[in-house]
C-alpha cells in the first residue's frame, strides 16, 4: 500500500495542516491511526484537534506539536501530491491493483476481486 497525499484545498481549508499532521504522526509510526481519526473527525478539523488526536494514539506531543508547527513533513506531503498527479488521480480513493484503476469506493469483496484477477495474470 502506498498513500499519496491529495489535499484539496478548495474543498477543504484544513487540508494541508490536516496531511502535515498526519505525516508527522507518521514520523512517530502512528499514520494510520492518526489517518483514521482524521476520517473519522473530516467535519471538525482543527489544531486543537491534531492535539488530541496525537495524544489519542499514543504520540509524543511535543516533538509532534513542533513538527507541526514547523511544516516539517510539508515537502513529503507536496512531493507525494506531485506524484499523484503525475499520475493523473482526480479524485480519492483512486487504487491501483496490477496497473488497473478504480477511482470511487471499492467493498472489501470489489478489492477482494481485484486482487484474485491480478494474481492470475
Amino acid at each position: 500500500i502506498v498513500w499519496k497525499d491529495m489535499p484539496n484545498e478548495t474543498r477543504h481549508s484544513e487540508a494541508i495542516p490536516s496531511a502535515i499532521a498526519a505525516r508527522c504522526a507518521g514520523k512517530q509510526g502512528k499514520f494510520w491511526e492518526f489517518n483514521a481519526q482524521l476520517f473519522a473527525n473530516q467535519s471538525t478539523l482543527s489544531s486543537d484537534l491534531y492535539q488530541t488526536i496525537a495524544a489519542d494514539v499514543g504520540l509524543d506531543t511535543p516533538s509532534f506539536s513542533l513538527c507541526v508547527s514547523n511544516e516539517d513533513t510539508l515537502p513529503l506531503v507536496e512531493r507525494t501530491l506531485a506524484e499523484g498527479l503525475a499520475l493523473k488521480i482526480t479524485a480519492t480513493p483512486t487504487l491501483f491493483i496490477n496497473n488497473e484503476r478504480f477511482t470511487g469506493s471499492l467493498s472489501q469483496s470489489e478489492i477482494d476481486r481485484a486482487i484474485s484477477a491480478a494474481m492470475v495474470k
